[in-house]
């Protein structure tokens, strides 16, 4: 049961990050959120990463180009 703003911040950081240890859990009537929120952890930090490579590779790609003139 989530009694803090401590205890909340805990449990959403654990869920959408995916790690979920399951020592907080969220009551009956909130559960499903707790689960769109892991999947939209896996989502979003998948996005991120990807975006991340995108704009290294793109930097990349630049240095080559102001090297080659």
């Amino acid at each position: 049961m989530l009694g803090s703003f401590e205890g909340a911040l805990y449990f959403s950081t654990s869920t959408y990050t995916t790690i979920g240890y399951g020592d907080v859990v969220l009551p009956r009537g909130w559960r499903v959120f707790g689960a769109i929120e892991g999947a939209n952890g896996i989502i979003l930090l998948g996005w991120s990463t990807a975006f991340f490579v995108s704009v290294v590779g793109r930097i990349r790609l630049m240095e080559i180009e102001a090297r080659e003139r």
